[in-house]
């Protein structure tokens, strides 16, 4: 069914195109995780600092040099990020077509697919260019993988490994089990590893001169990530995840009109699906969907961050689903997965109207340096930069570019400040540039509650708080 897998890759495409609002903000790159990708580039590439070791950061090191190429050819600009992100959905959207041809999709887990195109290219937005390229790596290998193509698909998975060490590793872990016991077919599986071994002694090497060897093995393993997720408090059953599935006030219209409900249902149907087809597990594909299934809830239940964080891996659970789909008798198949595409069509339908809807409430200016605003904070921040002409301003923010976006202000000279891992180094910076500014401004962003740190009281306790809009909290040094 061509015209199913040709609906796919339109859905995708309409939705990139309703989202440029979304994921042109001008919040997104100021604050939040977009917005690191130029910050961390200015840092190493204009003030000669080094990841790890003079700036903390616990992504694959491999994501900074596609950027560094990225903003060499194309700028280092916004444009440029969501360019990236433009390339990774494609790349997702393709591999979702292809494994819909190897597993033989029928029309119903296709139509499942198409409704959840939106949510499998770029849900909300990608976080970062690591996240996007970590899920069209990780997407191309499951295709390939159900094509037969361990090989190829293990060669894809180190590489995102490199991009960002996380999930990368667990299915990595999968695929050397399954080439080294010689499952499918039993020839080749030393050819197999072949290419995957030499992707990695290169880009193993390449980054080892480029940054060191400290810094590589430091990105590459774990540990400092999962002092950051403690100090966030993060976690799908008892941490803030919780908020996600669980809200204060849960109601059935919350389920039944946004991403949860529809997330939830899809995962049961996809456990269930495993369970069932545990006895089949030699059988493609079975062995597709346990994979898909052990993916996401490996996800679930060790990686899962904050309320927000379904959407780094939602392509797993929807093209794992409607695999699974694909595989029960007619009379189970046809009533679940038309059920599902009712929700699938409700859970989204306010989402994607909010995502047009930002067309007319939000718009782009030269005061938010070309990305889209509510008129009235553009307003706002164009009375910052013509205050920053006259004086110091700092813009004190845990992660972001605002300093790139406005280069009258002051930003973060970092990539995160995350207070469990924040080192010496960057602690002095941060004091410095309070130390330096006349006015600090606190934008009003998730998390931020930097101002508000004991390690910044000292200087904290020299201003005091001049005016407070819905973005931000404005401080002025006292007289």
């Amino acid at each position: 069914m061509k015209w199913l897998q040709a609906a796919v890759l339109l859905v995708a495409a309409a939705h990139f195109v309703n989202l440029l609002p979304v994921t042109l903000n001008f919040d997104r790159f100021a604050f939040g995780d977009c917005g690191w990708p130029l910050a961390v580039d200015a840092l190493m590439t204009d003030d000669g600092l080094k990841p790890v070791t003079d700036f903390g950061y616990f992504y694959g090191l491999l994501t900074l040099v596609v950027d560094r190429a990225a903003f060499a050819v194309f700028g280092r600009t916004p444009g440029t990020v969501v360019g990236l992100y433009g390339v990774c959905a494609l790349g997702i959207a393709v591999g979702a077509v292809r494994i819909m041809a190897s597993a033989n999709l029928r029309l119903l887990p296709s139509l499942y697919l198409v409704v959840c195109a939106a949510l499998i290219t770029i849900p909300r937005g990608f976080p970062s260019p690591a996240h996007a390229l970590e899920a069209a790596l990780l997407m191309c290998a499951l295709a390939d993988h159900a094509a037969g193509r361990l090989g190829r698909a293990l060669a894809l998975v180190v590489v995102a490994v490199f991009v960002k060490p996380s999930l990368g590793y667990v299915y990595g872990l999968i695929l050397l089990v399954l080439i080294l016991t010689g499952w499918p077919g039993g020839a080749s599986r030393w050819k197999r590893l072949l290419p995957a071994l030499g992707v990695g002694v290169l880009l193993a090497s390449g980054l080892s001169i480029l940054y060191g060897w400290k810094p590589l093995l430091d990105t590459q393993l774990p540990f400092v990530a999962m002092e950051a997720y403690r100090d966030a408090g993060f976690g799908f059953f008892r941490g803030t995840g919780q908020g996600f599935w669980l809200p204060e006030e849960p109601t059935f219209e919350y389920y039944r009109d946004s991403i949860p409900g529809l997330w939830l249902a899809s995962s049961v149907v996809l456990l269930v699906s495993a369970i069932r087809l545990l006895p089949r597990f030699r059988e493609p594909t079975a062995s597709l969907v346990l994979i898909f299934a052990v993916l996401h809830f490996t996800f679930v239940c060790l990686l899962f961050g904050n309320r927000w964080s379904w959407i780094y891996y939602p392509y797993l659970l929807f093209v794992g689903t409607a695999v699974a789909l694909n595989t029960w008798p007619r009379l189970i198949r046809v009533p679940l997965t038309a059920a599902l595409v009712v929700v699938a069509i409700l859970g989204q339908a306010e989402e994607q109207y909010g995502n047009y809807d930002a067309w007319s409430g939000s718009q782009p200016s030269s005061a938010t340096g070309g990305l889209f605003a509510p008129p009235s904070e553009a307003v706002e921040w164009n009375a910052l930069r013509v205050l920053a002409t006259k004086t110091k301003v700092l813009v004190l923010t845990r992660m972001g570019c605002p300093h790139i976006l406005a280069p009258e202000l002051d930003g973060p000279r970092w990539w995160c400040l995350i207070r469990r891992t924040m080192s010496d180094d960057e602690k002095r910076r941060a004091l410095e540039q309070i130390a330096a500014a006349e006015v600090v401004i606190s934008p009003d962003w998730h998390d931020n509650d930097l101002w508000n740190w004991s390690e910044f009281k000292p200087q904290r306790e020299h201003f005091e708080l001049e005016r407070e809009t819905p973005f931000f909290k404005q401080y002025r040094r006292r007289p």
